[in-house]
């Protein structure tokens, strides 16, 4: 079954539909069985919840669970001409779809507080049509990697065995970090197509 997350649905919030669909891409996650599809509308969602910026939590995908944003959301016409796949019908460069790491000041009193990492991929996982950004918190003492809480700005690859995390279509703006600024692979085949990498920060060893 597909789960839809739209920060703006305003339904029951239990990802059967656009409109009850869930706000928070990390509840969708949490709530979903691994092999789920997670469709995902335009809009900017956190790893961690607002009122605990300090949380360091991520999204952590279950094996098969498989990622698309880009959709319009709500008012998106469900139903395809016939044989045409839904997934047809994202743009996720007119959808943006933002995975955030910079906390609202709203949340932090004026502070400028990041998430550490926002997404840990799964075996067969697949992550289509996101804006990474603003992830990492920076090299401690500014040249250090500071271990491996550092690794993959964005996005981490680990403890896959020799599966493949898919990684298509999306944009790696301002992340921080080191040994893969935006995504570090521990383990595992990373398939990368079609993605953009800009203004990042790579701290040093």
């Amino acid at each position: 079954a597909i789960v839809f997350v739209d920060a703006f649905a305003y339904g029951a919030n239990n990802g059967t539909d656009w409109f009850h669909a869930y706000n928070s891409l990390k509840t969708a996650v949490e709530n979903s069985p691994p092999g789920s599809e997670i469709w995902v509308a335009e809009g900017v969602y956190f790893a961690t919840a607002l009122n605990d910026p300090d949380a360091e939590e991520t999204i952590a995908l279950k094996p098969g669970m498989k990622l698309y944003g880009g959709f319009k959301g709500w008012s998106l016409v469900r139903q395809p001409r016939e044989g045409m796949s839904r997934l047809f019908q994202r743009n996720p460069s007119r959808h943006r779809t933002i995975i955030e790491g910079r906390f609202p000041e709203a949340a932090t009193d004026g502070a400028d507080l990041r998430s550490r990492l926002l997404v840990q991929g799964a075996e067969g996982g697949v992550v289509d049509g996101f804006v990474f950004r603003n992830a990492g918190k920076g090299c401690e003492g500014g040249d250090e990697c500071g271990g491996t809480a550092f690794m993959g700005g964005a996005l981490r690859v680990v403890d896959i065995g020799v599966a493949t995390q898919v990684v298509s279509n999306c944009v790696f703006l301002n992340n921080s970090g080191c040994r893969g600024v935006a995504i570090h692979v521990g383990s595992g085949v990373l398939k990368a197509d079609n993605n953009y990498y800009t203004n990042s920060l790579t701290c040093t060893s």
